[in-house]
Parts: C-alpha cells; structure tokens; sequence
C-alpha cells in the first residue's frame, strides 16, 4: 500500500471490506478507518482527498457534520447508500449483495453503480474504476432501494427460511436444493416468462391447501401477500391489454 492514499473508506462492515478488497485488486492507494481505530479521524484523512463513507444511511450526515469542520482541507465527500440524497455528499451505490467471502477482480468490475442524476458522474468520484453506471433521479431514490431491498434482501430470507425447513423438517440437506435456486436464478435471467407453480398456473385449490397449512406459520401472510400482489398485476396487466 501507497504511503500517501488518496481515498479513505470509513466503516468496519461487510461494504468497507469488498470495496478495499477491490481496491486492492486493482492496487489503488486508500486508507481505512473506523470509530474503533487508535488514530484520530482528522489524522486518518491526511492526504486523502475522497472520504467514502461506509456506514449505515442514518449516520452519513451526522458524521459529515461532526468531522467536517475540524479538518484542514475540503475533501470529496461520498456515501454508497442507495436511498440517502444529500448536498452533504456525492454517492455512488453498488447495485451487487456483499457476502462473508471476497470476489474476484472480473466480479468486482462487473457491478454497477447508481449515481445521482445531476451530480458527480462515477468516472468523476472514481476516476481508476470503469464499472458500468447509472443514474437516478434524487426523487426516486427511495423508490428505486425499496425495490433493491424486496428483491435482493427479501428473497434472501425466503430462501435462507427454506433452507433450514429443509434440514429441520424434512431432514434433506439444504445443498438438495441449490440446483433450484440455481434454474430460479438463470430462468430470471432468460426467460421471458419465468414464473411458474400454482400461481401461474391458476391452480386456486392448492393454493389454498398452501395457506391452510402455513397456519401459524410466520410465512402464511407472506404466501397470503404474494398472492394478492399476483392478482393485482394481473388485474393490471389486463387492464392495459384492453386499452
């Protein structure tokens, strides 16, 4: 590592490490540091003219605020939150789920950023990174990271729930169904209509056998939930065909 970083990642999360794992993959001089560093937070930006803030959206503009005045230069300030919009700060948020184990070079360089519509491009904020980017407007950023969150965080839970109901009820191993996951995934990807099971095929009398037997069960009125959002796109969808 470069004796003089010209970056600095504050935060000690599963993000913080990805992003100077990559960084170090591409042998970009940075810094890091975090509340439980020995060093102060002004002695940790010297020399770093781009601070990426790391840390969870309720704390990026009460930490601006509090460190900002007491340093001796004016960096660039940047969060990678999806759903925060501020004049504090420039952003650029991953579109990619960060796990325990670090990626390869090629994973890293495909993950998109999102921006912000009217501010500082990604080739501006990180000029040494070529990812693809995109741009959404301020006004529907939180549109745009609910709909990153109900599709990457909750599909995690269904899916981590299934796991362990199949080792603890059904005593098949959770690798038993990977193969699944794995044709949802790719189906996804490929196919232009890759929904299938009862609610594609309108099989009415299973899915109420389903709920019947999801009494009780934390899942039920997701199940119940599922099925009511499936009728309202296809009420939807019907709607439009007519006009």
């Amino acid at each position: 590592m470069l004796e003089k970083p010209s970056y600095l990642f504050v935060g000690a999360g599963r993000l913080a490490r990805h992003l100077c794992a990559y960084f170090d993959l591409l042998e970009i001089s940075y810094r890091c540091w975090s509340r439980q560093d020995q060093i102060s937070f002004a002695r940790a930006t010297k020399d770093c003219n781009t601070i990426v803030l790391c840390i969870p959206d309720d704390a990026i503009e009460a930490f601006i605020r509090q460190e900002a005045p007491a340093l001796s230069h004016k960096p660039t300030w940047v969060h990678c939150s999806g759903n925060l919009s501020t004049p504090l700060a420039e952003s650029a948020h991953p579109l990619m789920t960060f796990g325990q184990n670090l990626m390869t070079l090629e994973e890293y360089q495909s993950i998109p950023f999102i921006t912000e519509t009217g501010r500082a491009e990604l080739k501006t904020i990180f000029p040494e990174l070529h990812n693809p980017a995109y741009e959404v407007k301020a006004e529907l950023k939180n549109f745009y990271h609910a709909w990153c969150v109900l599709a990457g965080n909750f599909s995690t839970m269904l899916w981590q729930s299934f796991f362990d109901t199949c080792e603890n009820r059904f005593d098949i191993p959770r690798r038993a169904a990977f193969p699944y996951l794995e044709k949802v995934a790719q189906q996804l990807q490929h196919d232009a209509n890759p929904l299938s099971g009862p609610l594609a095929r309108g099989d009415k009398n299973t899915i109420k056998e389903h709920l019947d037997c999801l009494e009780g069960e934390p899942f039920k009125d997701v199940y119940a939930a599922f099925v009511k959002t499936f009728t309202a796109l296809e009420s939807k969808e019907a709607s439009h065909a007519k006009h």
